[in-house]
């Protein structure tokens, strides 16, 4: 009777440990079907290149050439146009980095700056470079630089305030009438119109003819 019990109790052990070896032989495809999906991850993510993104600061002093010196009362730093588009160049020419980025925050910029820089960002666009531009509330100038920009974010705070183009002059001729004053100028050419506020009470017709193009 002892054998008997310790046979039966040898035979169930072995057939637990059978049973055992058929379940792990079942559920190793199931793990690997799911480990292999991570495996897939991971070797992707090691061969994912990273985005370089390159943040200029567009703030302070813009300035025509790099050897200019901008006197401010606030000290405030200054940078070239010219230093700005060889940079854009540099960029997309070396493919040192995949987008720049530009902030613009307080860059006073004039209309002949602005189209410097448009120039210089599209030439950079053409050559794969992109380029994005973040504003907060941007001037004409700022905003006209940043539409050739591939996109521009502005913060939700912010404010786009398109007041479009004007222009006006003050003519005193007839007040200088009024008090007995004459101006005594010569003018050498029909566009040469520096006096014409003192010697008009309206603009010429040449004024006018190389005024309008500007706007």
């Amino acid at each position: 009777m002892a054998n008997s019990w310790k046979q039966k109790l040898a035979l169930g052990v072995f057939f637990l440990m059978v049973l055992g070896g058929i379940f792990q032989i079942m559920a190793s495809p199931a793990l690997d079907e799911q480990t292999a999906p991570e495996q897939a991850e991971n070797s992707q993510a090691e061969t994912v290149k990273p985005y370089r993104v390159k943040l200029i600061q567009m703030q302070g002093i813009l300035t025509e050439r790099p050897d200019v010196m901008a006197l401010t009362l606030g000290g405030t730093g200054s940078t070239s146009v010219f230093d700005l588009i060889h940079q854009f160049e540099e960029y997309a020419t070396k493919k040192s980095y995949d987008a720049v980025l530009l902030n613009f925050e307080q860059c006073p910029l004039s209309w002949a700056h602005a189209d410097h820089l448009r120039r210089g960002i599209r030439d950079a666009r053409e050559k794969g470079l992109k380029v994005y531009a973040y504003v907060e509330s941007p001037t004409l100038q700022e905003y006209l630089t940043a539409c050739v920009c591939d996109e521009i974010v502005i913060t939700p705070t912010g404010d786009l305030p398109l007041s479009g183009l004007a222009g006006e002059a003050i003519y005193l001729k007839g007040l200088m009438d009024m008090v007995g004053l004459e101006a005594d100028f010569i003018s050498i050419g029909d566009y040469k119109s520096a006096a014409e506020p003192l010697t008009r009470t309206e603009p010429s017709e040449a004024e006018m003819d190389q005024t309008k193009p500007a706007f």
